[in-house]
């Protein structure tokens, strides 16, 4: 398969130029009496050898590219599209304009940049007049690619590293934000070792439902909400019986204060949590609720606009 070798350009150039059974040459399908259905054939052999190849290559540590073979595949799968439709007599088909969008799509559906594709393959070819089939198709390229996998082909490896990517304007607000601006330190701190009867008392002078377990080395070691205490509040027989490291959550969300703003929303995000503890170095400081970090966000993005203004 002697279109495999290389980036492909010249096979595209090939396609272009109208010489489609040219790229038969060298290979056994230029032996078959029918080229037609030799180049059919041969076209959908290339177009899933090329990904193996490419994905080959660059997995491999080889330096395959990938613009190239995106549009190498691109303009073969237009081609194939259109001369089987043709050969079956299904329809009449332009093929050179096939190709052309052909690039354009699978471009746009690697790299989600639907813009790149319709420009870049409308300058290199000069294909101005199919500017309108090559937004319908690069953007229905996208948004499809976007549905099965959100990153594209050059973020993905990142994204799998643990590296997260949010839009300029919003990472530069996040970056405004200062995990220690955030700290709530209002929490009524209890032992581990208090009673319920002290516990309730401690309940019925705060309007937090919230309590943070500390030791007596100011150690986070779990936090006491009202739903944990709330089946035992009324049997009062118990109020000094029961300790509150009997009753404590051992299974909190905590980050350190020298953590990245981002690891913040990470963590809102994913536990689905209202609240997270902060700590330095394992001592308690306080907490961050979901909503105050929204409205300081909300807040740094309303002054970055009066300052535009």
């Amino acid at each position: 398969v002697p279109p495999l070798y290389g980036e492909g350009y010249s096979s595209i150039i090939t396609l272009l130029s109208g010489k489609f059974a040219n790229i038969l040459q060298n290979s056994f399908f230029n032996n078959l009496a029918d080229k037609n259905l030799a180049l059919i054939i041969f076209t959908v052999l290339i177009v899933f050898s090329k990904v193996i190849a490419t994905s080959l290559t660059i997995s491999s540590g080889g330096n395959g590219g990938i613009i190239a073979p995106s549009l190498f595949t691109g303009a073969m799968t237009g081609f194939l599209l259109t001369h089987t439709m043709n050969y079956l007599g299904l329809a009449e088909l332009d093929r050179i304009n096939f190709i052309v969008v052909g690039m354009a799509g699978i471009l746009s559906g690697v790299l989600h940049s639907p813009l790149t594709g319709i420009f870049l393959i409308a300058e290199v070819t000069g294909g101005y007049v199919l500017i309108v089939p090559l937004m319908i198709v690069t953007a229905l390229s996208f948004f499809i690619s976007k549905h099965f996998h959100h990153d594209s082909i050059y973020i993905a490896p990142l994204v799998k590293d643990g590296i997260k990517f949010r839009s300029e304007k919003e990472r530069y607000f996040i970056q405004q934000m200062k995990i220690s601006d955030l700290v709530e330190k209002d929490f009524v701190a209890i032992l581990p070792n208090m009673t319920l009867r002290q516990l309730v008392d401690k309940i019925t002078h705060t309007n937090r439902n919230l309590f943070p377990v500390v030791n007596e080395n100011k150690k986070l070691v779990g936090i006491v909400t009202l739903d944990d205490v709330r089946e035992v509040m009324l049997t009062t027989e118990a109020y000094d019986v029961i300790l509150v490291d009997e009753i404590m959550n051992t299974g909190y969300n905590e980050i350190d204060i020298s953590a990245d703003i981002n690891n913040v929303l990470e963590l809102f995000k994913g536990k689905q949590i209202w609240n997270l503890a902060v700590t330095d170095k394992g001592t308690y400081l306080g907490f961050i609720s979901k909503s105050n970090l929204f409205n300081n966000y909300i807040s740094v993005w309303e002054h970055q606009k009066k300052d535009e203004m």
